[in-house]
């Protein structure tokens, strides 16, 4: 059992509310319910009494809330002392970069300090990620003309430092009537469906989508979780499209001869705005960020 899911019910003991502990917990309410059932199938007993109209654990719940409680606290006592006796500080944790990313070739020049990768869980949401400190630093679309997005982000202490643009792609399967035509334009997209693989940045990609196509595109959008991006490999969209960056489509559908990739829309690159997203209290991430823009503005220059 992860540490996190014990977090998750001990956040939902206090809160007395699987509304208010998924609002807390930045999930959905139906994210939070499934993995509270998946907690009671591996522990054998519920830990919530269902047949009550108001909300209560049972006794098994309260006893395992007890020794969850003391397990969230040793666990973080432990990491605190270890850092200590290390002597050093933690690692600066990033949102894994695609290997073929040019910040990624960059870091070990770039940091005179440790750092480690972190691959999220498509199904946690970015701004969660960050206040919860599972990671110090993202590449994330830009979100700063998403009012709704603003306010979380002012409201959660979280700094965008924008760098630029990137290369998007769209891929299909070979089964696909569209996958036959050379190139493809808008008006092939009209009344297409487009997967997001996740539920929890599903607003966020979309709105860089429709700003990256423009809103009359006509595209539909549809939420497929796939919960982890190596999950990708395998995935059937059957007769919807997939829109992503071009260095994610190169690394995980590159190499499948079931799925055609366009580069270009009307003989033009996609290009969607990104930068890097983390704390503003985070100086450690706030130095990073502002040297993996020079890498950007580089970039910019070679191209």
């Amino acid at each position: 059992m992860k540490l996190e899911s014990m977090f998750e019910y001990v956040t939902l003991v206090k809160e007395q509310s699987f509304t208010d502990a998924a609002r807390k917990l930045y999930l959905s309410q139906s994210t939070l319910s499934s993995h509270i059932i998946a907690m009671e199938k591996e522990l054998g007993f519920p830990l919530i009494d269902r047949s009550e109209k108001t909300f209560n654990i049972t006794p098994a719940g309260a006893t395992f809330l007890e020794y969850a409680q003391q397990a969230i606290e040793q666990y973080a006592e432990a990491k605190d002392r270890c850092v200590q006796v290390a002597g050093r500080k933690r690692p600066v944790r990033i949102h894994s970069f695609s290997p073929v990313s040019p910040y990624y070739r960059a870091l070990d020049s770039l940091l005179d300090e440790s750092y480690t990768f972190v691959d999220l869980d498509l199904e946690t949401p970015l701004f969660a990620a960050l206040t919860k400190g599972i990671v110090d630093i993202s590449l994330s679309v830009d979100f700063t003309d998403n009012p709704a997005l603003m306010r979380e982000a002012v409201e959660k202490g979280i700094a965008y430092l924008p760098t630029g643009t990137s290369r998007s792609a769209i891929c299909l399967m070979r089964s696909n009537p569209l996958a036959s035509k050379p190139s493809l334009t808008r008006s092939d997209l009209y009344g297409r469906v487009t997967l997001i693989n996740s539920g929890a940045n599903f607003d966020s990609w979309k709105h860089a989508v429709l700003r990256m196509l423009g809103d009359d595109v006509g595209l539909e959008f549809r939420v497929s979780p796939v919960r982890h991006i190596s999950n990708l490999v395998k995935i059937d969209l059957g007769d919807c499209l997939h829109i992503c960056g071009l260095e994610a489509v190169r690394t995980w559908f590159g190499q499948r001869d079931d799925m055609v990739i366009f580069e270009q829309l009307d003989g033009k690159d996609m290009l969607h705005s990104e930068g890097f997203a983390y704390l503003k209290a985070n100086e450690r991430a706030e130095t990073l960020a502002l040297k993996l823009c020079e890498v950007a503005q580089e970039r910019s220059v070679d191209t």
